[in-house]
């Protein structure tokens, strides 16, 4: 099989993950990539949590990489934080 996948769902919100084999990273076609270099593409997704306190506990707990620390937004009041998956994709969580 040529890919793995993950569907995941909790009530009426459902989540296709999908990782292709063949994919290769930003590393191997663009000279002189760094973190900060900006590719056309998915830049992150996020999501609005309940508890938020007790997934950054979690996460924290599975030693999920972290990008940067935890902020509050000046027009929400909201917090939010930005971790990255095992490819190095930018997931942010929001509090909700």
């Amino acid at each position: 099989m040529g890919f793995k996948q993950a569907n995941l769902s909790n009530g009426p919100a459902n989540l296709e993950l999908i990782e292709l084999n063949s994919a290769i990273s930003l590393q191997e076609v663009i000279p002189n990539y760094n973190a900060k270099t900006k590719v056309i593409g998915l830049f992150k997704f996020g999501f609005q949590v309940d508890q938020f306190d007790a997934w950054i506990e979690y996460l924290e707990g599975q030693q999920v990489q972290f990008n940067g620390r935890v902020v509050t937004d000046d027009l929400t009041n909201k917090r939010m934080v930005v971790i990255l998956d095992p490819d190095g994709n930018r997931v942010q969580l929001f509090e909700k």
